[in-house]
C-alpha cells in the first residue's frame, strides 16, 4: 500500500523547471570536445550555435550558450591558467586545450577552444 501511495504522489506532482547554472556551459563544452573526431569548437557569441570542427569539417551544432554562460567558461579557463583577463583578448593554454577568446568591448564575447592534438587524451575543465 505505501509504494502505491508513493507512486501515486511522484505522478501527481510536476517537476519544476531545472534552472540553468553557468556551470551547464562548461557541461556543454565538455560533451562537444569529448568526442575524438572533434578538433576545435568555435563560439561567435550568445545565443548562436556553437561550431565544431569535426575531422576538418565545420559544422554548426543545435547548443547555444547565454551571455553568463561564456562569462563563466572564459573565467574558468582564465583560473586555470592563472592568466588574468585583461585587454580585448584572452589566449592561453589549460591541459591540451588552447583558448582564444574575444572579449566584449568592440565585438560579441566568443571564445575558440581547439585540442592541441587530438591524438593526446582529453583533459577538459572540471566543474
Amino acid at each position: 500500500i505505501k509504494s502505491k501511495i508513493i507512486r501515486n504522489i511522484a505522478q501527481q506532482t510536476t517537476p519544476l523547471p531545472q534552472q540553468i547554472s553557468p556551470d551547464s556551459g562548461i557541461i556543454k563544452i565538455n560533451r562537444l570536445m569529448a568526442d575524438p573526431a572533434v578538433l576545435s569548437v568555435k563560439c561567435n557569441g550568445a545565443n548562436k550555435p556553437l561550431l565544431v570542427n569535426r575531422s576538418g569539417v565545420t559544422q554548426r551544432t543545435g547548443v547555444t550558450l547565454s551571455a553568463a554562460e561564456i562569462k563563466k567558461i572564459i573565467e574558468n579557463f582564465s583560473q586555470r591558467a592563472r592568466i588574468p583577463i585583461e585587454g580585448n583578448v584572452l589566449r592561453l593554454a589549460v591541459g591540451n586545450l588552447i583558448v582564444t577568446a574575444t572579449l566584449p568591448e568592440f565585438v560579441n564575447t566568443g571564445f575558440t577552444i581547439q585540442k592541441r592534438s587530438p591524438l593526446q587524451p582529453l583533459q577538459f575543465l572540471q566543474k
